[in-house]
This record gives structure tokens, sequence and C-alpha cells, in this order.
């Protein structure tokens, strides 16, 4: 179909394509194809499918057999026309279905004239992969610059199968949307301060971050939780400052992280993105460190952290219940460096982690 002209009425609208029509000028056409010579009269031929609505301007002659329209299948046999009344008239936008079948069509109309001019469009209902074609729309992550800070699955450590990877979901998807990265992630980092004071806190450590960052992508929890570290209880305000004590429990230090982020980049688009199952641990309890706080499981540290992500209006991405990958089923163990079910490895992350962030990031 050759389209000269379209107009988009939008997603689940409709879009008028004008077909372009191969002009013959001094002669009008009969159904059987034969013409006839007229100084003022011109038709024209056009592609159009069957089944269609039509819209055509035309006009018509003293002739039943010169209708304004006619409409024929690939082996030239007439299927159906319109405007067909035995008179001279001019027929402006009209609309019709085309007949099942129909290969092209003939438009006859007045030469050098406004009206009766031989003209053909039909309607088209679009759907969303026609919006996506035919409008502007713009990759609202490329060229950004996105951050993130957590533990081994945020740095990558299993990228590349072993346990050396640098390279996680932040930075495949900063490459596919061109973007600047910067992944300050460490292996074994606690949200919170904790009881493992040897290891990275990503509370501690976010104003280390880029303060010019458009996109901040957090992660971690499950460190926290094999470090045997306490849960804590919530804070009842926004502004009370978290004791030491606090920070040092999970829920105390998801606060700390949510605050100093926000803090930092109050008008910038901040993600937290929870880990997939890993292992047995979701229903495996323990007990943590002091003794003081009980026994938990992965599922409670994810629903507290939940709570104060909630709590601060945060985004997240719910990898932990929405991500299919669970590797205490032992068919997804594959997706992980070494099989340890912990870190995912290049086909992991495309698989279960890339399409699930991006598409948050992109609506957030």
């Amino acid at each position: 179909l050759n389209v000269v002209e379209q107009k988009l009425d939008g997603i689940g609208g409709t879009e008028v394509v004008d077909v372009a029509l191969d002009i013959t000028t001094g002669e009008a056409r009969y159904t059987s194809g034969s013409t006839w010579k007229n100084a003022y009269s011109q038709w024209g031929k056009g592609i159009v499918g069957g089944n269609v609505e039509i819209i055509y301007s035309g006009h018509s002659e003293n002739n039943v057999n010169v209708p304004a329209i006619a409409f024929y299948d690939k082996d030239n046999n007439l299927l159906g026309k319109d405007g067909a009344d035995g008179t001279a008239k001019n027929y402006e936008n009209v609309k019709i279905v085309s007949p099942a079948n129909t290969a092209y069509a003939i438009v006859n109309g007045t030469y050098n004239m406004s009206k009766g001019a031989p003209k053909l469009s039909y309607t088209k209902v679009n759907g969303v992969k026609d919006f996506i074609e035919k409008s502007a729309i713009t990759n609202a992550l490329k060229g950004k610059k996105i951050v993130c800070i957590g533990d081994s699955i945020v740095k990558g450590q299993g990228y590349d199968g072993g346990t050396k990877g640098n390279k996680s979901y932040v930075n495949i998807i900063a490459e596919r949307n061109e973007m600047e990265c910067i992944n300050y992630a460490v292996s074994g980092a606690t949200l919170c301060s904790g009881a493992n004071d040897s290891v990275f806190h990503v509370c501690d450590n976010i104003s280390t971050m880029d303060e010019d960052a458009d996109y901040i992508v957090f992660g971690g929890g499950y460190n926290d939780h094999t470090y045997r570290t306490p849960l804590g209880s919530i804070s009842e305000d926004y502004t009370t400052t978290l004791s030491t004590s606090a920070i040092k429990q999970i829920i105390g230090g998801a606060e700390k992280c949510c605050r100093e982020l926000l803090s930092r980049y109050p008008n910038k688009k901040i993600l937290f993105v929870f880990s997939h199952k890993i292992n047995d641990t979701p229903y495996t309890p323990v007990n943590d460190w002091n003794g003081n706080g009980g026994t938990h499981t992965m599922t409670e540290v994810h629903d507290a952290i939940e709570k104060v992500l909630k709590k601060y209006s945060i985004p997240y991405v719910d990898l932990f219940n929405e991500s299919r990958l669970n590797t205490a089923i032992a068919d997804f163990k594959k997706y992980t460096a070494n099989a340890d079910g912990t870190h995912p490895t290049k086909e992991g992350y495309e698989l279960f982690y890339c399409d699930a962030v991006e598409n948050k990031l992109r609506s957030i």
C-alpha cells in the first residue's frame, strides 16, 4: 500500500491512510475495463484490501457502468461498485466497506475541479505496536546516570559463572539504554550496621555515591539474615534520630537507608530490588546473634524491609515473590554461579531480573 498521509488518533484508535492513486486524465472508465474519452474526467487505480472501511470521493456518469468507485479482485473480476445510480453526480467522503477479496479499486472523478476529484483512503484500527512504531516516543533512560549499592547480587559477583564477576542486572540495563552506570555494591554487604562490623554497610555508605545520579538502585537483606541480625522494630515517625542500636538491626538499618537516600536524592528516582528466593532461607528460621530477637526466616526479613519501604514511599521490585527464580528448587540453580543458588549468572539476570527492574525504572 502506498501511504501518502497518516493521521494517528492514538492507541486503540484509528488511523486514516490515504492511498496514492495512479491517475489517468482525459477519460472515464467502465466497470468492464474499457474507457471513453472525456476532457473533464479522470480515473485512478489504488491498491486496497477487502473487508476494510473505505472512504472515497469521486464522480459518476450517466451510466450505471461508470460508477464513482468499483472493486476488483487480483484476477480483475468485478466484485462490487458504489455511486452507480446512472446519473452524473459528485460523491464526497463516502464510507463503505470493501468486498472480501478486494485487491484494488478504480475511482472515477472530474478533472481540474475542486469537487468530484478521485480520492481514496481507508480506516485502520491501531494497536499498541502501531502506536509505538509511529509515535515519537523517547527512551526516558537513555543517556541518564544510574548508581547502585548493595550486596554481591547487586555487584554481579556471579555474572561470569564464577565468583569474580562485577557486572549485575543494573549494568546490563545501563548498557541496553546507553546509561552511565557506577556500581558501588560490595559482596557480603548488609543494609544495616549489623552484627558483622567487618563488612560493608549500605546504610553507612550512601553518602559516598554520586550526588548527580538520575536513578538510584539499592538492594540487600540476604546477608543481614545470614549474619543472624535481629529484625528490630519500626520507628514511630520520620524525624526522630535512629539510635546506634536501632541501625544495627534490619529494620533500623533499612530505615536509615531510606532516610539517607531521600535526603541525598530528593528529586531523583530511587528503587529497591528484592533478591530472588535463595535456597532454603525463605522458610528456614535462624536464631539472631544475641538471642534477644527470637528466630526469623528470610520471608520475615523480606516482609520487614517491605514495611519500611512502604513507610517511606520508596518503590520496589519484588523478585522474592514474583521473579519465578527460586533456588530451593534444584532446576533453578543452573542460573546461578557454580549452582550456588545465590549469585545469578548473566543468563540468570537476563531471564529473571533485567526486564522487571527495567520496566519499573521506566515507570517511576
